[in-house]
């Protein structure tokens, strides 16, 4: 699946940047059971396609990505698994938060004795 963001530059200019990417997720294998239950690890993926340089408006943009160097890709990767880590992050404490609003509606068990 294909997502993008805005990252920030440190260039001193204000480059209004948007970073097409696909990412794929660490899948811990599956090691012991029957050989057909079984699986290798899938390694953490992260591939940018596309850094678009944006203009006056979303319609005038101009793919800049083969005049990046390598080092601003990679700091351009870095600011993306950033991104990716922030979103689990959030993802994770509004999972945490759902469960305690749904524990604290639960009866409490000391009423059924």
């Amino acid at each position: 699946m294909r997502k993008y963001i805005t990252p920030s530059c440190d260039c001193g200019l204000e480059l209004d940047l948007v970073v097409e990417y696909e990412y794929s997720p660490f899948v811990a294998g599956r090691l012991t059971g029957p050989p057909e239950h079984c699986y290798p690890d899938e390694h953490e993926s992260l591939v940018i396609e596309s850094v678009y340089l944006i203009g006056d408006g979303e319609q005038n943009r101009a793919d800049i990505t083969d005049c990046l160097s390598e080092e601003q890709i990679i700091q351009l990767e870095s600011q993306v698994m950033d991104h990716i880590q922030a979103e689990q992050e959030q993802a994770d404490a509004d999972e945490y938060e759902a469960r305690q609003e749904r524990m604290r509606d639960m009866p409490d068990p000391e009423d059924f004795r």
